[in-house]
């Protein structure tokens, strides 16, 4: 029997659908997530790579030695980072890097004609009149040498017409590792054994990390095989070149992606102009910028750098770590920032409440923030620490903890005027709370207004409850939250929230008791 689901004129019943929108929730994390740009020897250029500690070094690399310029930082900010949580990293690539092409040609014997050549990264290659196809390298790595071969398959197993690409790799050992075999047709409506489409172009975007390929349909009836052909050519460019444009396109993209973040790492990138469109970026996304003063210089002149750099924003908070540290990659020495550990510590206190995380503890402290890197000495250079000065400078500066052990020991953005906003965790819960107010009024965009005002004040309530839990919101009114309609089609909500504060200055205040 069916149902009527509109009511009419007829003698009817009429089941109308179930509403649940009294039903609606929002979703919270006691996770954070950042973003870090990396310069890395290997991971595909123009994407959005998410990374945790079990796979950061697979996607981009070992970091680069210590002594092949201050780039051997970034990837050892985030080997840092990634132990706190989820990290999306965007490669930024030189401007003179190049992919590895291979343009194949007429038949010559058995083979097909290859001829190696080079584009930029992000382009496709441009056939030539005589080319049957281009088979390209997309992922970046240029450190080792990779071969590619196109042969003929088992017709009986595959079908009429169908090639099986191999993609090899050869080591410093001369050991050989097969990267991907890969079955595909010249057909574009041919389907393999597992019934999904199997056409070159195709096959190779829905199934390899490395290849695709373009093909020229007017010749590629000429296609019969190749030959195991070395890629040839293919750099990642000059490393030392990279400056503000080649972060700026990887910001650009990291905007496009509409990822969700809850942090901005600068990840040992030093240029000013790079470190304000990260400011800017993190503001965009309403969330915290971590970023560093250089390590190689003294506490004066980097409470001076700072000053100058004059951020001035409750989005970014500055380290400055003037030390060398054991390298756990090479195993010398070697100097990088605080950003990736920031994360981590921040992520650490995250972690700490659930469901709704603990935002209000900050990325400071014995518990949290002692540096776990092994054999620290201070730069002979660093001079002594003014710490006045730091303060003034919205620099936050470093103690030593009950075991000797140095760790982060302030928690301040980098605001200037003296309100609370200058504390690092009154302002990440001040953002979070309003990442989570946009999920709550995009779940509710486009309601009627009944909808609207219902929505609203459960999930507003919902919301501000879960960070009283949590202890982010304290005290005997820990919030207050009103809403209004000012438009037909503009509403208008208003909160106060009473974060919790934390125990960066204390007083001992001793006193001899009266005898008899």
């Amino acid at each position: 029997m069916t149902i009527k689901r509109t009511v009419d004129e007829t003698a009817n019943v009429t089941l109308l659908y179930t509403d649940a929108s009294n039903t609606l929730t929002t979703t919270t994390s006691n996770a954070a997530v950042g973003f870090m740009p990396v310069i890395a020897r290997k991971g595909e250029p123009n994407k959005l790579h998410k990374l945790n500690a079990d796979n950061w070094e697979q996607a981009h690399g070992k970091p680069f030695h210590s002594r092949e310029g201050v780039h051997a930082e970034s990837l050892r900010h985030l080997a840092d980072a990634v132990q706190g949580g989820t990290v999306y990293t965007i490669r930024v690539m030189p401007s003179d890097a190049k992919m590895p092409v291979l343009r194949i040609g007429a038949k010559d014997g058995s083979s097909n004609k290859p001829t190696t050549t080079t584009i930029s990264y992000g382009n496709e290659p441009v056939l030539q009149d005589s080319d049957v196809m281009a088979i390209y390298m997309i992922d970046g790595d240029n450190e080792l040498e990779r071969k590619v071969k196109i042969e003929t398959v088992d017709q009986d197993e595959y079908g009429k017409g169908f090639y099986a690409i191999t993609l090899t790799e050869t080591n410093e050992d001369s050991e050989v590792t097969v990267l991907e075999r890969i079955i595909v047709s010249l057909n574009p409506n041919a389907k393999g054994v597992d019934n999904k489409p199997a056409f070159i172009e195709d096959k190779l975007i829905q199934v390899s990390k490395r290849l695709r390929a373009v093909v020229n349909m007017a010749k590629l009836s000429e296609f019969t095989a190749l030959d195991e052909t070395k890629f040839d050519g293919g750099t990642s460019g000059t490393y030392s070149g990279i400056g503000p444009a080649e972060y700026e396109k990887a910001i650009k993209l990291f905007k496009s992606q509409k990822a969700r973040i809850d942090v901005v790492m600068a990840g040992g990138c030093y240029i000013d102009a790079v470190l304000k469109s990260m400011k800017e970026l993190a503001d965009s996304f309403n969330v915290d910028f971590i970023y560093d003063v250089e390590p190689n210089l003294s506490f004066d002149d980097a409470a001076k750098r700072n000053v100058s750099l004059a951020m001035n924003s409750e989005y970014a908070s500055a380290y400055h770590f003037p030390f060398k540290a054991n390298d756990p990659f090479y195993g010398g020495h070697a100097i990088w920032g605080l950003s990736g550990f920031v994360f981590a510590a921040l992520a650490k206190g995250v972690s700490l409440k659930a469901p709704t995380g603990g935002w209000h503890y900050t990325p400071a402290g014995e518990e949290r923030a002692t540096i776990n890197r092994s054999g620290i000495v201070m730069l002979e250079n660093a001079g002594e620490l003014d710490e006045p000065e730091f303060v003034k400078a919205r620099l936050n500066k470093l103690g030593v903890n009950t075991a000797g052990q140095w760790m982060i020991d302030d928690a301040l953005t980098t605001r200037i005027k003296q309100d609370d906003l200058r504390f690092k965790n009154i302002a990440t819960v001040s953002h979070k709370i309003g990442r989570d107010f946009v999920d709550i009024a995009n779940k509710l965009k486009h309601s009627p207004d009944e909808e609207t005002k219902s929505g609203l004040s459960r999930l507003l309530k919902r919301m501000f409850e879960g960070f009283v839990s949590s202890s982010c919101l304290v005290g005997d009114t820990p919030y207050t939250f009103s809403f209004k309609q000012i438009e037909k089609d503009l509403w208008q909500v208003e909160w106060e929230i009473n974060v919790s504060g934390s125990m960066r200055r204390t007083v001992g205040k001793p006193a001899l008791m009266a005898t008899a």
